[in-house]
């Protein structure tokens, strides 16, 4: 979803910082391998809010979509 929203111009990815994932959103096969911790930065472009995307692969503990603190 987080592709297709970026595809029509309704987010745009941002950097993640020191514990993003090493792979980029764009390159990410949906069938995996993935890292053990997915974890990406992305801004509304109409509003400019930012919404961190984040999994915990490795353990399957579970994930979160959420706005950013700010």
């Amino acid at each position: 979803m987080a592709k297709e929203a970026i595809r029509d111009g309704i987010l745009q990815q941002v950097p993640g910082g020191p514990m993003s994932s090493v792979i980029p959103l764009s390159d990410l096969n949906p069938d995996g391998p993935w890292d053990d911790l997915l974890r990406y930065r992305f801004r509304c472009t109409t509003c400019a809010q930012v919404f961190l995307l984040s999994a915990e692969i490795y353990h399957g503990s579970g994930g979160e979509w959420a706005k950013e603190p700010g």
